[in-house]
C-alpha cells in the first residue's frame, strides 16, 4: 500500500470528522420555516443572526453580504478538508455562481441590461469576479485559463447574440468545464454532474413551446442525449426512466402537468439519490463533495428567502419559489 494512498485516506478521514462537526451548523427544516415566516426584512435579519452559522460569520447589517461571507467561509472549510491537488474538483460547484455573473456581464457588454439592472450576488466562485469583469471588458488576466479567455473573447465579438443565446452558451461552457473536472474525480461525481445537466434540460424543456426546437436550447453533456429530448411529457418520462435518474422522477414528469412544485420536488429527489451515493463512499473525496453540495444548496435557499422578503412576497408565494430543502443531518462523524 503506497504512502500517497495512506495519506489520502488520512486526509479524507479528517474531512469526514470535520463534516460531523460542521453539519451541526447548517440549516434545519425548522430554521427554514422560521425564516419563511418572518414578517419583514427586519425580522429576517434578526433570525439570520440567530442561526448557528452566524457563530462563524459576523452579521454586518447587510444580509446579502452576510450570505456572501457564509459562502466564503464554507468554501474555505471544505477546501481545508482535502489535498491541494483535489481542490479544483470543487470548482464543479463554485462554477455555478461564475455562470450567473458571466451571463450578466456579457449581457451588459452587449447592451441588454438597464440602469436598474443589478449584478447578481455571488459568494463562492471558481474565478475572481474582478477577473471576469476585466475579461468581459477586453482586459487581460494572466492567471485566467485559456478556455475561459477564448470563450469570453468569442462572446464579446459576436454582435448578433440574443440574451437567450448568451444564457445558453454560458451554460454550455460551464457544463463543459464541469465535465472536464468531473473526469478527474469519481464515477459518483461524474454522474452528479451529468444529472445536473439533465435536470437543467428538463426544466428548460418544460418551458419551451411545442414549435421550438429543444436542441437549440438544451445543454449537451448529460446522461440523456439532447438529440433524443422530447417536449412530450410521456416521451420525456420514458427517456428518464431508462436513465439512472430513476422511475420516480419519470412519474413526476408525467403527473406534474403544470405544477412546478411537483416537478422541482422530483428533481431534488433525483439529486438527493446522487448525494446519497457519494455519501456511501467513506474515506474518499465523495462524501466531502456531497457535503459541499448540500451546503451550497442551503445558501441558495437563504438567498431566495432574502430576495422574496425584499419583494414583499407572502409566505405562500415564497414557499412556491423555494428550492427543495436538502438536509445535512444524515452526515455523522
Amino acid at each position: 500500500m503506497s504512502s500517497s494512498f495512506l495519506q489520502s485516506r488520512q486526509t479524507h478521514a479528517y474531512g469526514h470528522g470535520r463534516m460531523g462537526v460542521l453539519q451541526e451548523y447548517l440549516l434545519t427544516q425548522m430554521d427554514v420555516e422560521r425564516l419563511v415566516a418572518a414578517r419583514d426584512t427586519a425580522e429576517l435579519a434578526r433570525l439570520l443572526t440567530e442561526l448557528k452559522l452566524s457563530s462563524h460569520v459576523e452579521y454586518n447589517s447587510n444580509p446579502h453580504r452576510f450570505i456572501n461571507n457564509l459562502e466564503h467561509w464554507l468554501k474555505q472549510e471544505v477546501e481545508s478538508m482535502v489535498k491541494d491537488s483535489e481542490k479544483e474538483i470543487f470548482n464543479i460547484l463554485w462554477l455555478k455562481d461564475d455562470a450567473a455573473l458571466l451571463s450578466y456581464l456579457l449581457k451588459k457588454q452587449h447592451g441588454f441590461t438597464s440602469d436598474i439592472s443589478a449584478e447578481p450576488h455571488v459568494g463562492a466562485t471558481a474565478y475572481d469576479p474582478a477577473d471576469l469583469r476585466l475579461l468581459v471588458k477586453g482586459g487581460d488576466v494572466s492567471t485566467a485559463p485559456a478556455s475561459l479567455t477564448e470563450f469570453i473573447d468569442t462572446m464579446r465579438e459576436d454582435a448578433a447574440l440574443t440574451p437567450q443565446q448568451i444564457d445558453t452558451r454560458v451554460a454550455q461552457f460551464n457544463a463543459h468545464e464541469q465535465l472536464a473536472l468531473a473526469k478527474k474525480s469519481s464515477e459518483a461525481i461524474r454522474l452528479y454532474v451529468a444529472h445536473h445537466i439533465d435536470l437543467q434540460n428538463i426544466r428548460t424543456a418544460r418551458r419551451l413551446r411545442n414549435d421550438e426546437n429543444p436542441a437549440e436550447h438544451l445543454i449537451s453533456g448529460g446522461e440523456i442525449d439532447i438529440a433524443r429530448f422530447s417536449l412530450d411529457p410521456a416521451k420525456l418520462a420514458d427517456l428518464v426512466r431508462a436513465s439512472h435518474l430513476g422511475a420516480e422522477l419519470a412519474d413526476n414528469i408525467q403527473t406534474a402537468a403544470d405544477s412546478t412544485i411537483i416537478l422541482e420536488r422530483g428533481l431534488a429527489k433525483a439529486i438527493a439519490v446522487d448525494i446519497a451515493r457519494m455519501r456511501s463512499k467513506i474515506l474518499t473525496l465523495d462524501p466531502i463533495f456531497a457535503f459541499a453540495a448540500i451546503a451550497q444548496s442551503q445558501m441558495k435557499l437563504l438567498r431566495t428567502i432574502l430576495v422574496g422578503k425584499s419583494a414583499h412576497l407572502s409566505k405562500d408565494e415564497l414557499q412556491r419559489l423555494l428550492p427543495p430543502f436538502l438536509s445535512a443531518s444524515p452526515f455523522v462523524a
